[in-house]
């Protein structure tokens, strides 16, 4: 009888990814690479987004230590884009179509660093709680598999100087790993590492101010973030006067 509840789950599961698929007739089927650390897509999208309001992105990073640091102001939508990488690895590495044009990938397992939050029961912060996942990202890279990481608003619960210095001490590790992935934040000074540091990628998301609105197109720039909208924010909130 076991046998037969495992062949019911796998019809079930493949019945779902089928059904998947007739819904998401736009989607792709996503190619298989045989080398190590690939990942290039062609107009990828969040599928969980109207595809009337969607925004696609062509993206690329492969290559062992490769790291995008996406810089960039508040609701530009990095944790979006963090996202929309995640949920299309899912898609691809259980059989699905994914949002995107054209989509090639390696095998890697996932991980992430978002939303981490305080526990009360526990007397855990959410900068420790943030620290601990961290680490399970630094003993997870001795296992030696290939990861793709994403680290979203990293350190975000400490003062900026300790936030620097951790961030620098992290990004120099993960460069050296087999891994590679995206890591988002406020701090544009590590913008500057990509200098030194070939296996680093800048990326930011642009915004524009027309008529005394933030407009945002949520296109990815590859470059440092070279503009800032948080003070156009409090004014309009009221918390800054004009």
């Amino acid at each position: 009888m076991q046998n037969w509840f495992d062949a019911v789950h796998q019809i079930d599961a493949l019945s779902d990814l089928a059904s998947f698929a007739y819904a998401n007739p736009t989607f792709t089927f996503p190619k298989l690479s045989d080398t190590d650390h690939v990942l290039v897509a062609e107009q990828m999208a969040h599928p969980l987004i109207k595809s009337t309001q969607r925004v696609s992105n062509d993206f690329a990073l492969s290559g062992k230590g490769r790291l995008g640091l996406v810089t960039g102001s508040n609701m530009w939508g990095k944790s979006t884009f963090l996202r929309t990488i995640g949920i299309n690895l899912v898609l691809a590495q259980m059989g699905a179509p994914v949002c995107a044009r054209k989509f090639e990938l390696s095998l890697v397992q996932l991980f992430t660093s978002m939303r981490t939050q305080d526990n009360l029961e526990e007397n855990v912060s959410s900068f420790y709680a943030e620290l601990k996942r961290l680490k399970q990202l630094l003993d997870l890279l001795q296992q030696g598999e290939p990861i793709f990481y994403m680290l979203d608003e990293i350190l975000k619960g400490t003062n900026s100087e300790d936030r620097h210095k951790g961030a620098l001490s992290l990004i120099d590790q993960l460069i050296k790993e087999n891994c590679r992935g995206l890591i988002s934040t406020h701090d544009i000074q590590l913008s500057a590492l990509s200098k030194d540091q070939p296996n680093i990628q800048n990326m930011n998301f642009n915004s524009s101010i027309v008529d005394d609105e933030i407009i945002f197109d949520y296109k990815l720039s590859l470059a440092p973030c070279g503009s800032f909208n948080a003070s156009k924010l409090m004014e309009k909130m009221g918390i800054i006067k004009k």
